[in-house]
């Protein structure tokens, strides 16, 4: 919700303002009105109001000259004038400032509809490319909610916060407008066309106004205070988004820690099936694996604990057909096999084809190899599985899992991983596309999943990279 001060010297405008005006339906809250000049600049500078709504004339100070020294200070705040007065002088000083409009007094009931409208949208757009800018800086970083609403001027003592990842079934703004006008959303951003991020003050999950993020899919975190770390509550949200890995639906996910034991049992079972090469068994546990994590509520932090362990003992029973198999976080497991079922079937293969594997070499030119390499080389920005070329290229998925080894001399996902962060260190480098837009050319529909996947590469998250290295008119 968006805050507005009232500024005018004489108090029945207050009256009419607040009469005429659908505040709140547009997702407004006035915070402050005064008739006193020098009382508004302090008030500005102290309240941080979003926009203010002006009178030209008034004693000592106009609302021109007000305007001229919030500018001058550099405090940033639109600018509504309404007034008596249709000179055309005095709106050509209030545009001078950077008024957003321009009105005069009385206001037609007609109009302050559209007016509140175009404010919303304009104050939803310049938010929006500012909050991309303070998330992208601050998601690395070990700051306290506290700190962070702090730098947003938004109070926080005494509450109960919520992160909200979305991803929205369609590039809608209808949907997000209506969410956003409610008072208890404090900050947002726009990661993707189709992934928000959200800090809502609520101690329970808000179910009255949740629904106006229809359709999608919604993550959300437990209950923080002021103290824990603006991270966490981003990181939380964004993983239990991810539990649709599972359950392949949309709905709301809220945030839970892994339940181990139960994993553990099930990783017993495939290796004492595994050592007893019985193929039937093992056919059996992974074309249910869907049905065993949903029917014990199972989260993606589960899969990610499944997939690590099982990974690990396979490296360790046959590292000569295992190693690139590697540890994998939630979202690169979710990028790389997009739900349950298509894991479940890479795995069942990859094992079920060691079990029963020929030992004769299995043939394979190398031309269909390098046809396949170039493909992964002029699609990279695509959402690429090794299955699916393997097939499509004619390799059985084991054998191209072998060629990758010994041809190009590490696993499909590190030559693809490669092969995008220096993409990606090109394009921060030589353009101003911000972090989120490169992360989607480079392939990584998730701004986090890049995030995360550069900083392990380079050792520093991008945003600081670019800082440290970006090309300016041809110069270091």
């Amino acid at each position: 919700m968006f805050k507005v001060l009232l500024v005018d010297d004489e108090p029945l405008t207050f009256i009419g303002l607040k009469k005429i005006f659908n505040w709140q339906t547009w997702g407004f809250e006035i915070i402050g009105e005064t008739t006193n000049p020098y009382e508004a600049i302090d008030l500005i500078k102290t309240l941080h109001p979003d926009v203010v709504f002006i009178d030209i004339r008034m004693p000592e100070l106009s609302g021109i000259d007000i305007m001229r020294k919030i500018r001058e200070e550099n405090v940033d705040t639109e600018f509504v004038v309404v007034s008596g007065y249709a000179e055309f002088s005095f709106a050509q000083q209030a545009i001078k400032y950077g008024a957003f409009d321009y009105c005069l007094k009385p206001i037609n009931i007609d109009q302050e509809d559209n007016l509140l409208q175009r404010l919303f949208e304009h104050l939803i757009s310049k938010k929006l490319k500012r909050n991309l800018e303070l998330f992208e800086n601050c998601v690395d970083k070990k700051l306290t909610l506290k700190d962070f609403l702090s730098l947003i001027n938004i109070p926080y003592e005494g509450q109960y916060f919520r992160g909200v990842f979305w991803i929205s079934p369609e590039k809608s703004t209808e949907y997000i407008y209506q969410f956003l006008r409610q008072k208890e959303v404090l900050f947002f951003v726009k990661l993707t066309p189709q992934k928000y991020f959200f800090i809502i003050s609520c101690e329970e999950i808000p179910i009255d106004y949740l629904p106006y993020l229809r359709d999608g899919i919604i993550g959300i975190s437990i209950p923080h205070t002021q103290d824990s770390l603006f991270s966490n509550v981003f990181s939380q949200a964004h993983e239990a988004a991810y539990n649709s890995f599972i359950y392949q639906n949309n709905g709301v996910f809220e945030y839970s820690n892994p339940c181990y034991i139960i994993v553990n049992q099930l990783i017993n079972d495939i290796s004492s099936t595994i050592e007893k090469k019985d193929s039937e068994n093992l056919k059996n546990i992974f074309f249910n694996l869907q049905g065993f994590f949903k029917s014990n509520k199972l989260t993606i932090g589960d899969v990610t604990y499944f997939w690590n362990q099982l990974s690990l003992y396979l490296n360790k029973l046959n590292p000569s057909e295992y190693s690139d198999m590697s540890i994998m976080e939630y979202d690169e497991i979710a990028n790389t096999f997009c739900n349950i079922e298509n894991m479940s079937e890479y795995l069942l293969e990859r094992i079920e084809g060691v079990i029963t594997k020929n030992k004769q070499f299995e043939y394979c030119s190398n031309e269909n190899f390098l046809k396949l390499i170039e493909y992964i080389d002029n699609h990279y920005s695509e959402p690429l599985s090794l299955k699916e070329l393997s097939a499509k290229f004619f390799i059985s998925l084991n054998y191209c899992c072998e060629l990758f080894r010994k041809v190009i001399g590490c696993s499909f996902t590190e030559y693809l991983t490669n092969l995008r962060m220096k993409k990606a260190e090109e394009l921060l480098k030589t353009t101003n596309y911000s972090v989120a837009e490169i992360a989607r050319l480079v392939g990584y529909n998730d701004y986090y999943h890049f995030n995360k996947a550069f900083k392990k590469f380079y050792g520093t998250p991008p945003a600081t990279f670019r800082k440290k290295h970006f090309q300016i008119n041809g110069k270091w």
